[in-house]
């Protein structure tokens, strides 16, 4: 019985003790001051026009690097990598693959019928024969073959100049025509038209002194009525 009452005052003292320790220690923590230190007002000024904490929130995205991305290796595939599920063309080192074959372009077609009144009667002659100045000839002729008097040609060149002539309608040179056009290098063209100016068949270009007819001194060119 002695002994359980040395115990019990023995417990007693250390827990006075250790509260007369914890209002020690608190006292003494309450006369601790932190320094205190004076910010001036030009730099707490400077520091809100700057709006450093800002500025900084802003920069960290951009100095922060972003992860990069781990490439997926297709399966079964040994050494080459397919990056989103995109097959690559070629491994590295091979060489360009060639350029996919164009198309050819298609044969031109044929210049459609233009149902014009008259057309040639035959290909263009160039030549001296028969010829006593320079000049564009021909004839005019009906489907039958007949020869036409009173057929209306036209000819203009490169440079404005134009012609307007008939066929003739005398015997000796019933259906003939002509246009003196001189013996200057020059591009003439040819046509059929109606009483009121209308072009009733297609144009006929002759190059007169150049090309390959430069030493003809004359050119014929014979219509026929459809």
């Amino acid at each position: 019985m002695q002994r359980k009452k040395r115990y019990g005052l023995g417990y007693l003292l250390v827990l006075l003790a250790a509260v007369a320790g914890f209002f020690l220690l608190r006292e003494r923590t309450r006369t601790v001051e932190l320094p205190q230190v004076a910010v001036p007002q030009e730099a707490r000024q400077l520091v809100t026009e700057l709006d450093l904490l800002g500025l900084f929130t802003r920069l960290m995205p951009a100095i922060t690097p972003a992860p990069s991305p781990t490439p997926l290796v297709a399966a079964g595939v040994s050494g080459t990598a397919v990056v989103q599920g995109i097959e690559p063309t070629a491994a590295p080192g091979s060489p360009p693959a060639p350029p996919a074959a164009t198309a050819e372009p298609a044969p031109p077609t044929a210049v459609p019928d233009t149902g014009y009144p008259f057309v040639l009667a035959g290909p263009v002659r160039s030549g001296n024969d028969d010829c006593p100045e320079a000049s564009i000839r021909g004839s005019v002729r009906d489907g039958a073959g007949a020869l036409l008097a009173g057929v209306r040609l036209w000819r203009y060149d490169q440079f404005g100049n134009e012609q307007v002539v008939d066929s003739r309608a005398d015997e000796a040179e019933r259906g003939q025509y002509s246009f003196a056009i001189g013996d200057t290098a020059n591009s003439h063209y040819v046509q059929v038209i109606d009483a009121g100016g209308a072009i009733i068949s297609p144009v006929i270009q002759i190059d007169h002194r150049q090309g390959e007819a430069a030493g003809a001194l004359c050119h014929w060119v014979d219509w026929q009525q459809r």
